[in-house]
C-alpha cells in the first residue's frame, strides 16, 4: 500500500518535485537494506510528514542532509 507523503523537514536539491538522476540514484542505494520505520510527523499543506529510521534509528532525513542530497527546511 503507498500513502502520498514526504520528508519532514527536508527539501531535495534542486527541485523537490523532480529529482535529478543521481538523486533518485542515492537515495535508492540508500533505501537497499532494511529494515526501516516510519514516524509519521505531522502534516504539511494537507500532506503527511514523515521520518524514515533504520534499524540503528538513523534517520534517513538526516542522511539525505549530511550526503548534500537535501537541505533542511522548516515549514513550522
Amino acid at each position: 500500500m503507498a500513502i502520498a507523503c514526504r520528508l519532514d523537514d527536508v527539501c531535495f536539491i534542486p527541485d523537490d518535485n523532480h529529482w535529478s538522476p543521481d538523486t533518485y540514484s542515492e537515495v535508492y542505494t540508500l533505501c537497499q537494506h532494511g529494515p526501516f520505520f516510519i514516524e509519521p510527523t505531522g502534516y504539511v499543506n494537507g500532506l503527511l510528514t514523515i521520518r524514515i529510521l533504520d534499524a540503528d534509528e538513523r534517520s534517513l532525513n538526516d542522511i539525505v542532509v549530511e550526503s548534500k542530497l537535501a537541505v533542511g527546511s522548516f515549514f513550522y
